[in-house]
């Protein structure tokens, strides 16, 4: 287990200059930019009311989705944009 919170900080880490250890607010604003534009463009409309914060190599997602499946769909959806070391998937599991 310490090996996968080693993983997570390193990308974090790499993702900051060497000059600035956290990535400028631009950097930020892009990144989250690009996690909304996949869930508003995603063919699972449940997943187009899923919203994204974005801080420093950090996701967390919020809001509700019909499935555990879909709560997966859409942590791996920003899981593989540059940039992201860690994602906290808050989504909730609703009928």
């Amino acid at each position: 287990m310490n090996d996968a919170k080693s993983v997570v900080r390193t990308k974090v880490e790499q993702h900051g200059s060497e000059s600035s250890p956290h990535p400028s607010r631009s950097a930020d604003e892009a990144v989250a930019a690009a996690a909304q534009k996949r869930f508003s463009e995603s063919s699972y409309f449940a997943l187009r009311g899923v919203s994204c914060e974005y801080h420093e190599g950090m996701f967390v997602l919020r809001g509700a989705v019909p499935s555990f499946h879909m709560k997966q769909l859409a942590q791996e959806l920003v899981r593989k944009i540059e940039g992201v070391g860690a994602v906290v998937n808050a989504l909730e599991v609703k009928d």
